[in-house]
């Protein structure tokens, strides 16, 4: 699955377990498995390398680091692997970040896109999270036509009756 997007980037930040990334207009990334960046395919960057010291004076601070690399750089696209569920942030001037499915049963990320939650879990198959009728309920249902299209079966029932 694919969304294409001109969002641009807002900042980086990490917890003990948590990477999170916020973009315009609402929508952010997070994810407590690996992840890497990449520039013209290279690996440029890679959660493993966080707070180790490498000989240097100082431990490595990817956190500073992804804020800065990314400040100026637009999220152009959202990918999906429709078969591992792996997910792919493409940003301007040949960037990327990936982020790998990393457990057959937990979630390894999840993301707020066009006004949905979704969440890449065990297994490798996307899932949306929205909320029910009843304010503090929500459901997942796996992702079927793509990001932003949504529509749970009591909207569409609504929509049907009207």
């Amino acid at each position: 699955m694919r969304a294409d997007t001109n969002l641009d980037f807002e900042s980086a930040n990490c917890t003990e377990f948590d990477w999170c990334s916020a973009f315009a207009g609402g929508s952010s990334f997070c994810t407590q498995s690996a992840w890497r960046r990449l520039k013209l395919g290279r690996v440029l960057k890679a959660s493993g390398g966080h707070g180790q010291w490498f000989g240097l004076p100082q431990p490595v601070d990817h956190e500073r680091e992804l804020a800065k690399d990314l400040h100026g750089l637009a999220l152009t696209a959202i990918n999906v692997d429709d078969l591992t569920g792996d997910l792919t942030l493409e940003l301007r001037e040949s960037n990327c970040i990936e982020i790998r499915i990393s457990s057959s049963g937990y979630e390894s990320y999840s993301f707020r896109l066009f006004g949905h939650e979704y969440v890449g879990g065990g297994g490798g198959e996307p899932t949306v999270v929205v909320p029910t009728p009843r304010a503090h309920e929500f459901v997942s249902c796996r992702v079927v036509g793509g990001f932003g299209t949504h529509q749970p079966p009591w909207e569409a029932a609504a929509e049907h009756a009207a």
